[in-house]
């Protein structure tokens, strides 16, 4: 048992609650940040606030609920990104430092370019691939296939660029060498320890409940046979760029198995290092999206409040960012410096 994670209780069940004084939050901060909510984010559908392992701050909007599953967008991105490491820990994979072109080998014997060679997990998990912006024609037909067939524009390593494409290529990757898909794999390994997707009425919810307090992403397919809230391709790969849906609570449960370290109820669960080595910088030339991509929105946001952008922070890895960032699900682990930081300066 990892002891240096002791606590009072894990939310493997429920969360419990507590009152923001008992977890010395001031109630003023709560009813200030309430005011903004309402004046600046009309499209927010919860907000979550847990500190010192108790909810201490709950609240949903627009009629959404607790059972409400949110497209949680390319958050999907860094779950994958802790699969990736489980299955590390687990011995499926060996390395991020293992070539992508090692899994594909079907597809490897035609690539001559020495750039593609050299791409590796890390490079994919750190959006570093270095492949072309240019996205492929007719992609949703074999989306993994057509990611590793891309051009390259560099290097490997060399420059960083938001890669959706590049996280799809994980996904078909986790799935060759664990054998089950991303959502499967997501919930024997990692799931299920924390009480993520624990009810059985959970599967083909966006088939048996479409009209409900729910938030579905519109692109790629529906798991048929399984029901995991978790798109598919053709091929039946998770998405691995998006598609996952979790409720508020258990995004939650995300954050704090992450803010322990990969540690839940005694057990580690990420491989130790993992969290600490996915944080490290990798790479400091950033290539720049569109204007209208979320990063750029919240670039502007960001730098309004002197806060270091969210490319500064993360060029080094895609595994703590969290950038599909819709004005939905809003969720804060730990301590109130973060929010009693923000509303100072509105």
């Amino acid at each position: 048992m990892d002891t240096q994670h002791i606590r009072d209780y894990w939310p493997t069940d429920e969360w419990q609650t507590a009152s923001p004084q008992d977890m010395q939050i001031d109630p003023a901060l709560l009813s200030h940040m309430q005011e903004y909510i309402e004046a600046e984010l009309p499209g927010l559908h919860s907000l979550l606030i847990v500190r010192h392992g108790y909810l201490a701050f709950e609240a949903y909007y627009q009629g959404f609920h607790q059972n409400s599953y949110h497209n949680i967008a390319s958050a999907t991105k860094s779950i994958l990104s802790l699969l990736i490491g489980i299955a590390l820990g687990e011995g499926k994979l060996t390395s991020v430092d293992q070539p992508m072109l090692a899994f594909f080998p079907e597809w490897s014997q035609w690539e001559t370019d020495l750039r593609k060679q050299a791409v590796t997990l890390c490079h994919l998990l750190s959006l570093t691939g270095g492949f072309s912006p240019e996205f492929p024609h007719e992609y949703w037909l074999n989306p993994v296939q057509l990611a590793v067939k891309r051009p390259m524009a560099h290097q490997p390593g060399e420059v960083f660029r938001y890669d959706s494409q590049g996280v799809d290529i994980l996904a078909g990757i986790l799935t060759r060498v664990t054998g089950m898909s991303a959502a499967a794999y997501a919930h024997t390994a990692l799931f299920a320890e924390v009480g993520i997707w624990r009810e059985e009425n959970a599967r083909f919810t966006w088939k048996n409940d479409p009209q409900g307090a729910h938030t579905w992403h519109g692109d790629a397919l529906w798991d048929e046979q399984n029901g995991y809230l978790w798109k598919v391709d053709p091929q039946d790969y998770s998405t691995g760029a998006f598609g996952a849906h979790l409720t508020a609570r258990e995004m939650a449960k995300i954050g704090y198995l992450c803010l322990n370290q990969g540690v839940w109820n005694g057990k580690r669960l990420l491989p130790e290092g993992l969290l600490p080595d996915a944080r490290r910088r990798r790479c400091s030339s950033v290539q720049r999206a569109s204007s209208l991509s979320s990063r750029s929105f919240l670039e502007e946001r960001l730098s309004a409040q002197g806060t270091r952008t969210w490319f500064e922070e993360y060029a080094s890895s895609l595994w703590f960012c969290w950038s599909g960032w819709r004005e939905s699900t809003s969720i804060k682990i730990s301590s109130s410096s973060f929010f009693e930081n923000f509303l100072s300066q509105q």
